[in-house]
């Protein structure tokens, strides 16, 4: 898998399709999270159900990051399924990542009043 990491940030830089700062951050996220969980594997290793859990356990904490650890990891599937390295791309199959519904936060009265306040009197 670094192996495949390395091909890949190589490919998308060749390209020079992609901006510098995208190319940044795909590399933090091969640094942070999916080389330290993946990086020692094997590509046929990286089975379906592995990357599932990886993704599930980064978005807990950071859903849009777990997003672009999803991106990056299907980007990297790709080109393995593009040299024949794997049949299919197991980033693909994956569940969807959906971030947690947030709640809503409303002022209270006496709040809002003191807001208006503050904003005549400034």
């Amino acid at each position: 898998m670094s192996a495949l990491a390395d091909l890949r940030v190589e490919e998308i830089t060749a390209e020079e399709r992609i901006a510098a700062q995208t190319i940044h951050r795909y590399q933090a996220s091969l640094r942070t999270t999916i080389l330290p969980a993946l990086g020692n594997l094997r590509i046929r290793e990286a089975s379906v159900g592995r990357i599932d859990r990886l993704l599930r356990e980064i978005a807990k904490d950071r859903p849009s990051a777990a997003k672009g650890v999803k991106v990056v990891l299907g980007q990297m599937f790709a080109l393995a399924v593009r040299h024949g390295a794997i049949p299919s791309n197991p980033a693909r199959d994956t569940g969807r990542l959906r971030k947690p519904r947030r709640t809503v936060v409303v002022l209270s009265g006496e709040h809002l009043h003191a807001v208006r306040a503050a904003i005549r009197d400034w």
